[in-house]
């Protein structure tokens, strides 16, 4: 069974990831809009797209922690090395076309992931079946 967690936990953490981004991304325009009567637009949007990308990497991390059978601290380290590389590609196009709104998507992903990171250190988080110390 551990050989199934190890093959499942990255593809199940980018998934969960993903959902979490859809879902948060349209909850935060949707009540955006319903409390101003318009859609997001300038350091609204900026916040708002910054907050889509810590819901992905907050759940991303925390998944492939629960998922992954032992190691939590280096499958997170892992998974926050491939965020941050997936990132990092999207700041290029955002330079090109000289809008840098990636910048704070860069700092929403990095902020969720390193809040989850800091509850595995502290012991708070562990894989699933696994008992707190």
């Amino acid at each position: 069974m551990q050989i199934v967690r190890w093959i499942l936990f990255f593809p199940v953490s980018v998934v969960c990831g993903y959902v979490a981004y859809a879902i948060g991304g349209a909850v935060n325009n949707f009540s955006v809009d319903l409390l101003t009567g318009n859609p997001p637009e300038g350091l609204m949007k900026i916040i708002m797209d910054a907050a889509a990308y810590l819901y992905l990497g907050a759940v991303t991390t925390f998944v492939a922690v629960k998922v992954a059978p032992s190691r939590p601290s280096y499958v997170a380290a892992g998974i926050f090395v491939f965020l941050l590389i997936f990132a990092g590609v999207t700041v290029v196009p955002s330079a090109a076309v000289d809008t840098f709104y990636a910048v704070s998507t860069i700092i929403g992903l990095f902020l969720g992931c390193v809040g989850i990171q800091a509850g595995i250190f502290i012991g708070e988080i562990v894989p699933f079946g696994e008992k707190r110390k």
